[in-house]
């Protein structure tokens, strides 16, 4: 006979625990807000990358992760349901892609805890500890040189180089500050970050990467300009 109490009181208590934290119902509007927000169009990171970049960085991850699961089998509807749901996640904006990998790889070590294959090459390797030793400089130092080449297309892609360092607007600050120019700026949405690291409190710029403290009255006004 199948318990489904226990389930149903599971059920009734996350969702009042939706209600009795500190942030209340506001759970649940941010929620909403987020699947409906417009500034989406400025922020790079709530944006999916091509599918194409995509299936190249985390293909081989998706792979090792549905196979390990298939392979051992160890609670394997939750595993699933876990991989896809973040899975979905990471294909709708990049931010998430780094939840995927966290629960890919979570999941990838539990099963391959349980599996005998994976066993039997474990204690091959705890047998020769020379080869082992090897095998982990290897693994760090691929791992080094993946992130270390990932970092920079990303550095050189948004042109940062180094702390409060921001190329397309350094042409702006410079201007300003040679020509000394008085009072508040309207600027463009990436742009505000790096002036105001600069400039403030002598200049304030009029929108920054802060979105939520714009949201009320700035925010609906970049919209309506960036739609003309």
């Amino acid at each position: 006979k199948f318990a489904w109490k226990p389930w149903v009181y599971l059920g009734v208590g996350i969702i009042l625990a939706f209600f009795v934290s500190p942030s209340g119902y506001h759970n649940v509007t941010y929620m909403f807000q987020l699947l409906n927000d417009k500034t989406i169009i400025f922020i790079e990171e709530w944006q999916p990358r091509p599918l194409a970049v995509y299936v190249g960085e985390l293909g081989l991850l998706w792979i090792v992760a549905l196979w390990s699961t298939w392979k051992s089998r160890r609670n394997w509807v939750f595993c699933t349901a876990l991989l896809v749901g973040v899975g979905f996640l990471s294909l709708r904006a990049l931010r998430h892609e780094v939840l995927f990998v966290i629960a890919a790889t979570g999941i990838t070590i539990y099963q391959l805890k349980y599996s005998k294959s994976f066993d039997r090459f474990a204690q091959y390797l705890a047998a020769r500890q020379m080869l082992a030793g090897l095998l982990l400089l290897v693994s760090l130092f691929g791992l080094f040189t993946y992130t270390k080449t990932h970092y920079q297309n990303f550095v050189q892609q948004d042109q940062l180089f180094g702390y409060g360092a921001f190329t397309p607007a350094k042409g702006a600050y410079e201007f300003i500050k040679k020509h000394n120019l008085q009072g508040n700026m309207f600027n463009e949405y990436g742009y505000g970050g790096f002036l105001l690291y600069q400039l403030y409190p002598k200049q304030k710029v009029f929108i920054d990467g802060r979105t939520d403290l714009y949201l009320c009255c700035e925010m609906p006004d970049v919209l309506t300009l960036s739609e003309k």
